[in-house]
């Protein structure tokens, strides 16, 4: 019954953990250019790094690390000199970004030739792996789906078996994508065809323009006047 009740919110974990735009972005280019194997990779470094997350949670708790470190890290988040920083941070990179675009439409246009994609398997198993690790939201997914599935049973062979529930929603969406490209080639062509046309699109200005208005808003955050409790 346990088991039962762990399952749908093992799937609703599985599909956060697996839901990233970087994978999404590095499965989409690989598959448009016919490297559905370099999917199937990345999905197994993501399941690898996610299984070990699991695997270490099972001795160690980070709960008792965010006791020790939560008021220094409250301390420091809410500094003014942290907004301000990533303000100018951000400034510099919006307006770098602008000026780089500025300067190629001044320049006559070349020849662009198609960069080659060497996304080989250790390298895309790599790529799913880090991706995992870094960041905080991976791991204190994975302490949740530890504990999730740690509470369905006492019996390895059930935990074992919750997990695979979980692994189902991780990886399942991109080995199927990866399965339908080379399944269907037409709606792969189509797919294809519009992510040229996307790559051939120059969006660096408004992506220069969201960035100088993320930063204003830090710059306001810092500035703005800050009760001391």
């Amino acid at each position: 019954m346990e088991w039962l009740l762990a399952a749908p919110p093992l799937l609703g974990l599985g599909l956060v953990m697996g839901f990233s735009p970087t994978l999404y972005g590095f499965s989409l280019h690989a598959l448009a250019a016919g490297r559905a194997g370099a999917v199937r990779w990345m999905s197994m470094g993501l399941l690898a790094a996610s299984t070990l997350l699991v695997v270490l949670f099972q001795f160690v708790d980070p709960q008792n690390l965010m006791r020790v470190l939560k008021g220094r890290i409250d301390a420091f988040l809410l500094t003014r000199w942290v907004d301000l920083g990533a303000a100018v941070l951000l400034g510099v990179c919006g307006v770098v970004l602008l000026v780089l675009d500025r300067n190629d439409r001044t320049r006559p246009p070349k020849g662009h030739r198609p960069t080659p994609v060497t996304h080989q398997g250790r390298r895309a198993f790599g790529f799913g792996f880090a991706n995992t690790l870094i960041g905080f939201s991976g791991v204190a997914t994975m302490y949740v789906v530890g504990r999730v599935a740690s509470g369905v049973s006492p019996h390895l062979w059930l935990r074992a078996l919750a997990y695979l529930v979980f692994v189902i929603a991780l990886v399942g969406p991109y080995l199927l994508a990866a399965w339908a490209w080379v399944r269907y080639p037409r709606f792969a062509e189509k797919a294809t065809a519009g992510y040229e046309r996307l790559l051939h699109r120059d969006l660096r200005t408004p992506i220069a323009i969201l960035i100088l208005v993320v930063a204003l808003a830090f710059a306001l955050t810092g500035l703005w006047p800050r009760s001391v409790a």
